[in-house]
């Protein structure tokens, strides 16, 4: 079978040999290597034949049931660690249990989990959006290129960002109609509450992240109207995976937003009360039409996205053509041509 260069992985098998006009550059049978990758790509070969038991498609599908499955067991420590915390306990080795799987399944394949999120978004609230927000989160710091010890503390802090709601009556978090005064300045020191909730574990970053997640670059956010370098770089990333994952979740009030809705008006907030560096890497992660979403090409095709580019007006797309599916990366040279018109309704 014939796979993109961009999606040969080291151990895969040669099934054809490669050459370069009459120079042959890799045999077949060879086992893929990084080395190789770079030498195919240098010379702008795009496609490779390999000898491979599953193809791509073939492979991913067993890590999404992987991934399912340890989503599953995490959305169930989530749930056991928002029950203790109500009680006043942080179950500290079941949050970094969760962390760890989702660090795990993002140096496998960050885009399948990405797809997982979007694709697992109920009425579940602080559940859910807990672990959606830390994960978002770190794949943000790990464009960032943080160390384990700093991802560690952004995922600690953006797991525990909305604890303080716990401290809200649940006739304020579930209200349909509007919010008085009093109730948006109740809600308004959830992550005061937070903060102070979690003090036990002693970390300064951490209980930073939950106090300061919710301040905004122009200091219009709060609790305390901090503006700019006020705000540490840690806060600023969940601050911004939790607009995402809220935007793109049910709430009583609204339905949830498409996720490229929720994507325009990230973007639009970015210009003064979001960091545009942690914004621009995002998009390279979650593009203008994010992960999973259902796209019309200028070709007639329908495709979905299953992965961002440098790009964000151009992730990678699969296709279906005469029964088979094609994965196209709009970003190749050989794709220039091919553009998204908008989302598929």
């Amino acid at each position: 079978m014939k796979v993109l260069t961009n999606e040969l992985k080291e151990g895969m098998t040669i099934g054809k040999t490669v050459y370069y006009g009459s120079e042959i550059l890799i045999k077949k049978g060879e086992k893929v290597t990084l080395e190789m990758i770079t030498k195919i790509k240098k010379y702008k070969i795009l496609q490779i034949e390999i000898k491979d038991g599953k193809t791509i498609f073939e492979k991913e599908g067993v890590q999404k049931k992987e991934f399912a499955r340890d989503y599953s067991k995490s959305l169930e420590n989530s749930k056991e660690i928002m029950d203790s915390l109500k009680s006043g306990k942080v179950e500290v080795e079941k949050i970094e249990e969760t962390i760890n799987m989702t660090l795990n399944n993002l140096e496998k394949n960050e885009d399948i989990l990405l797809s997982l999120l979007e694709a697992n978004k109920d009425k579940n609230y602080i559940y859910q959006h807990s672990l959606n927000t830390m994960a978002i989160a770190l794949i943000i710091g790990r464009t960032l290129n943080y160390s384990d010890e700093q991802l560690e503390i952004l995922g600690k802090g953006a797991f525990l960002h909305d604890v303080g709601m716990l401290e809200i009556d649940d006739k304020i978090l579930n209200k349909k109609d509007k919010l008085t005064p009093k109730e948006i300045e109740e809600i308004e020191k959830h992550p005061l509450y937070g903060a102070e909730k979690v003090k036990e574990l002693g970390n300064e970053e951490i209980i930073n992240i939950i106090k300061m997640h919710h301040e905004k670059l122009d200091g219009s956010g709060y609790p305390n109207g901090l503006k700019g370098d006020e705000i540490s770089e840690y806060a600023r990333i969940v601050g911004l995976a939790d607009l995402y994952a809220a935007l793109t979740e049910y709430r009583e009030y609204r339905d949830k937003f498409y996720a490229h809705d929720a994507m325009k008006m990230l973007m639009e907030a970015s210009n003064k009360k979001m960091d545009f560096k942690i914004m621009k890497k995002f998009l390279t992660k979650m593009p203008i039409y994010p992960i999973n979403s259902v796209v019309n090409l200028n070709t007639g095709i329908i495709g979905k996205v299953v992965k961002g580019n440098e790009n964000p007006f151009r992730p990678i797309v699969d296709v279906e053509e005469n029964g088979t599916i094609k994965r196209i990366d709009l970003n190749g040279k050989e794709n220039l041509t091919i553009f998204i018109t908008g989302l598929s309704k």
